[in-house]
């Protein structure tokens, strides 16, 4: 006699052994039993968690001689020729192979026909979801309204492919991935019945590897057991599934987050050299990275994932030596590994490549703590780090600015770019620390006010209304003269200084490359973000920046 697979010596013959779906077993007994069973059923699903084996089921009760309460007996007539493959009234189509227009004309013409010798004639069309629209539209009327003897069972992975017009004459059920404790338990009465001796960690690898497909479970186990017979290490087990051993996986993610290449490679060609699927490491990759992330999120809850207990500490040690913004990094990364992967013969060579950005990942930076930076820097760069505190700001009724006691030591030019016609209200500010004074608004403001109203005053006006405003995105041209600035008096702003270098006031704001080109080379940062600007207005003695790409 042949040799029977698991997957098939052990599918399902009861609704009480479709492991998983206890609901919809449920409510298909219940239907059974009030006689309220629907002409057309969609069973959906993932692979291997019984949908086919339902509608078997389904078959065999709704024509089964000597039912045991809703349940086939799988002794009668009937029940056996149907298990076998056999009955004349039970047709089991392959939606596959058979998806052309003219078999679904056939099965139209058969439905006329009373059943033989069953109770009702049932059409299980599997993967259904391949057949042609030309096929789904011949069999929208019959699917609507058949004989009373007929029953339509579709089975199918992809539900979305199939039209909406089949979706709403069926009665549509989604079979659930089966939960691995389930699974477990269940491959440990499978090995206690056949005799076998795999320890519980090998039973956990498999089970992990099906992905809550019970038919890949039992796949699995044949193919262990043909390679090493009644017996099994976990070791063993890894090397036939293709499974990377979770101490290489860790060691590989921790160098990866120590930014260390040369092991994070060494540890990759262990792994490969090993015969480990790719495939396989990718998406482990995936799982660990999106369960530190989580773990990350959580604030170290792990109830949420099915992770073994001897990996639990394993996470929580490798959780820090990492960030969220880096966990998120890495995992574009290894999604777009998988997408080249699927394009390219030279998964190896994409793989390395990958390694590569993954162990220079680098922590992003937030929006406040580049502004940060850039208030830093700024100060540096104008000498003022150690200059004295600056005193509470003074409000009069003629002016609302903000005046320090002691001037800054070197230039610093600062222009507002705002979006509205006046200025801001004044907020007085909470007092600073001598380490890092921060200027306000106001005091930024008040350098431009004092050189505008100087311009006005000399009757030249400002040189915006009445010239063609050059390409001030340009780059600097390098024959500019370097612009020499001498310190300022008491009574004058760092603006007045430097508007003495053009020969006629009103044209500073027009030689404003040569005014970017001068900050840039004090504070390169300010400089950058100035070279995006022109002033395109003055309205209440504030000159207006307009930025082509605001930041």
């Amino acid at each position: 006699m042949s040799y029977v697979v698991l997957a098939r010596k052990l599918r399902p013959q009861r609704f009480s052994d479709l492991i998983g779906q206890e609901v919809i077993a449920q409510i298909l007994q219940n239907a059974i039993r009030s006689n309220r069973v629907a002409h057309a059923f969609l069973f959906s699903g993932s692979r291997g968690v019984g949908k086919t084996s339902a509608a078997r089921i389904l078959t065999k009760a709704l024509n089964c001689l000597e039912p045991d309460n809703v349940d086939p007996c799988n002794t009668c007539e009937n029940c056996r020729e149907i298990s076998s493959n056999a009955s004349a009234d039970v047709y089991e189509i392959d939606a596959a192979s058979n998806r052309g227009i003219e078999n679904i004309r056939e099965l139209r013409e058969n439905v006329k026909y009373a059943p033989a010798r069953c109770r009702y004639k049932v059409y299980i069309i599997d993967e259904a979801h391949m057949l042609t629209l030309e096929s789904f539209n011949a069999l929208l009327k019959t699917l609507e309204e058949p004989p009373s003897h007929v029953k339509f069972i579709l089975a199918t992975t992809d539900p979305h492919k199939v039209p909406v017009t089949i979706l709403s004459r069926c009665q549509r059920y989604d079979f659930q991935r089966i939960p691995l404790q389930r699974m477990l338990e269940f491959l440990g009465q499978v090995a206690v019945q056949e005799n076998l001796q795999l320890s519980p960690k090998s039973l956990e690898l498999i089970a992990r590897h099906a992905a809550g497909g019970m038919r890949d479970a039992l796949t699995a186990l044949d193919q262990v057991l043909s390679f090493a017979g009644e017996q099994a290490s976990e070791a063993e087990v890894r090397q036939i599934l293709g499974i990377a051993d979770a101490s290489m996986r860790f060691q590989l993610l921790e160098c990866l987050f120590r930014k260390q290449l040369g092991p994070a490679m060494q540890a990759f060609q262990e792994l490969y050299q090993h015969g480990f699927d790719l495939q396989e490491l990718l998406q482990e990759l995936l799982q660990s990275v999106k369960t530190l992330s989580l773990y990350l999120a959580l604030s170290g809850d792990l109830s949420f994932a099915e992770v073994a207990e001897d990996e639990q500490e394993q996470y929580r040690q490798l959780a820090s030596l990492t960030t969220q913004g880096e966990l998120q990094q890495m995992f574009h990364l290894l999604m777009q590994l998988e997408e080249q992967m699927k394009r390219s013969v030279h998964a190896r060579i994409c793989f390395e490549m990958t390694l590569l950005q993954l162990a220079s990942v680098q922590p992003l930076v937030g929006v406040k703590d580049m502004l940060q930076q850039i208030r830093t820097l700024r100060q540096e760069v104008d000498g003022r780090v150690d200059s004295p505190e600056l005193e509470p700001a003074k409000t009069t009724d003629q002016s609302n600015q903000f005046q320090p006691t002691n001037p800054p030591t070197k230039p610093s030019f600062y222009a507002s770019a705002t979006n509205v016609a006046s200025p801001p209200p004044v907020v007085e500010e909470p007092s600073v620390s001598n380490e890092f004074p921060i200027e306000s608004f106001e005091e930024r403001t008040s350098v431009a006010k004092t050189a505008i109203q100087r311009l006005k005053a000399q009757g030249g006006g400002t040189g915006l209304e009445q010239k063609k405003t050059p390409n001030f995105g340009a780059e600097p041209q390098q024959s500019l003269k370097p612009i020499e600035v001498r310190e300022p008096k008491s009574s004058e702003s760092w603006l007045e200084v430097v508007s003495e270098q053009w020969d006629e006031p009103e044209e500073l704001p027009l030689n404003w490359q040569e005014f970017v080109q001068f900050v840039h080379s004090r504070a390169s940062v300010i400089g950058t973000l100035l070279r995006t600007a022109l002033p395109v207005d003055l309205q209440a003695d504030v000159w207006q920046l307009r930025f082509r790409h605001p930041p």
